[in-house]
């Protein structure tokens, strides 16, 4: 569990709407899998949202080819 610095620390970037929103679906990383998944997930038509702790998507995967 984070401690409430590492929160605080923690970078967001937002479209600047500050209401809250709903979500058809809840994508938790940005590997090729979750990149894939929101992709295909909006092409469906779905709203949908990618959480991911690096700053750079696919960030996983580049690591893994190194």
């Amino acid at each position: 569990m984070p401690t409430n610095k590492k929160l605080s620390s923690l970078k967001t970037r937002s479209s600047g709407n500050s209401e809250s929103s709903v979500y058809d679906l809840l994508v938790i990383g940005g590997g090729i899998t979750g990149a894939h998944v929101l992709w295909d997930s909006t092409l469906r038509g779905m709203k949908s949202i990618l959480l991911e702790k690096t700053i750079t998507l696919l960030e996983p995967a580049r690591r893994r080819l190194k």
